[in-house]
C-alpha cells in the first residue's frame, strides 16, 4: 500500500477474542454494550438500539479466510457491489480523488428500494490494519455512519479478523424491519458474500 493512502486512526478500540480451535471458541466484544444477535463460532453481532426510535447500531467481529489486503480489496469495489453484496441492486460512483470516494446505492428488500449517496475514506492504520470509513451524504435515510478494520488473525493461519460498524438513522418513513435489515440482519449474508468474493478473486 502507497505511504500516501496511510492514515492515523484517531482511536484505538481494543476488541477480545478467544482463540479459534475447532469451532468450539467464539469471538467476544470486550463489553457489555447493546444485546448478542447472533454468534456462531466465526462472527459474533450485537445490536445497540436506541428506545422508541427507528435509530440502531449493529457491530460485528468475524473471521474471513484471506489476507487483510485481499478484503480490504473486495470491501472497496464499491462498482461492483450488485454482482456479490446482498441486496444491493446498483452502485455509482459520483466522485473520486486520491483520499475519498462518493458512490450512490440502491438497497433492495421485497417491495421496498432504498436509495443513498455514502462518502467513503481508507486506507492503512500505523499498526499495518486496512480500515474504510464512510458517511452520509444523501438518500432516502435520515443518516448513516459506518466503518470497518480489518486485521491479520494471528490465531488462525490465513485468516483475518474483520471489525464491522454501521449507525443507521432511518427516519419515520422507513418501518423497523427495514431498518433491522439495513443492520444486524444483513451482516451474516455480507461476511458469506464476502468470503465468496475472496475466494473467487484469488
Amino acid at each position: 500500500m502507497s505511504p500516501a493512502l496511510r492514515r492515523k486512526t484517531p482511536s484505538i478500540i481494543i476488541w477480545l477474542f478467544l482463540p479459534i480451535g475447532l469451532g468450539a471458541s467464539v469471538l467476544q466484544f470486550p463489553d457489555s454494550s447493546g444485546k448478542v444477535v447472533a454468534q456462531k463460532p466465526d462472527y459474533v453481532i450485537r445490536l445497540i438500539e436506541t428506545p422508541s426510535s427507528n435509530i440502531k447500531t449493529a457491530e460485528a467481529m468475524f473471521l474471513i479466510k484471506g489476507s487483510p489486503f485481499e478484503i480490504y480489496k473486495a470491501v472497496t469495489d464499491f462498482e461492483n457491489y450488485p454482482h456479490f453484496m446482498p441486496h444491493i441492486c446498483k452502485s455509482e460512483l459520483v466522485e473520486k480523488n486520491d483520499t475519498s470516494s462518493v458512490y450512490r446505492f440502491a438497497f433492495r428488500l421485497a417491495l421496498w428500494t432504498i436509495r443513498y449517496t455514502n462518502k467513503f475514506e481508507s486506507g492503512q492504520s500505523d499498526n499495518g490494519d486496512y480500515f474504510i470509513r464512510w458517511g452520509y451524504v444523501a438518500g432516502d435515510l435520515k443518516k448513516t455512519t459506518g466503518e470497518w478494520n480489518i486485521g491479520l488473525f494471528k490465531q488462525k493461519d490465513g485468516y483475518s479478523l474483520v471489525r464491522y460498524k454501521v449507525y443507521v438513522d432511518a427516519g419515520i418513513f422507513l418501518p423497523l424491519w427495514v431498518t433491522e435489515k439495513l443492520t444486524a440482519k444483513s451482516i451474516p449474508a455480507m461476511i458469506t458474500a464476502i468470503g465468496r468474493r475472496v475466494a473467487e478473486e484469488n
